[in-house]
């Protein structure tokens, strides 16, 4: 009975570790994917100006690029899980800074971005297209 019981529990164990590591390796390959959805110029129309577009390109290095935005500098991004960090610093305004903006991906698709600033809410969200 004892031998039984112990081998019950080292099966148990076993197992937990397999369905660990298979999750541990799907969440890798979303992440993947993910990233690999992110890579390209994100753009949304600017306010007041609906024929112009701003926003950002991502690239597969990493390396980040500001799409007409003259005070903003993308220099880099990251992505983990729900989240996109874009780095980057400020030119030409009084107060020059060093950021990193944090956001949330709320929906991302072939064609369509929707995030939010991390704290901030559904009605602050916003809304990119993926350029061809």
């Amino acid at each position: 009975m004892r031998t039984f019981l112990v081998s019950a529990v080292v099966f148990t164990v076993l197992m937990s570790c397999n369905t660990t590591s298979k999750k541990s390796t799907q969440d890798k390959m979303n992440q993947q994917q993910q990233t690999q959805a992110l890579i390209g110029k994100w753009t949304q129309p600017i306010p007041g100006q609906p024929d112009q577009l701003q926003g950002f390109e991502l690239q597969e290095d990493h390396s980040a690029i500001s799409i007409n935005t003259n005070t903003i500098k993308y220099v880099k991004w990251q992505n983990s899980q729900d989240t996109l960090f874009l780095m980057g610093y400020t030119v030409g305004v009084a107060v020059q800074s060093v950021f990193t903006d944090t956001l949330l991906i709320n929906k991302l698709s072939d064609a369509e971005l929707i995030i939010s600033y991390k704290g901030g809410t559904k009605d602050e969200e916003q809304i990119y297209e993926k350029q061809k």
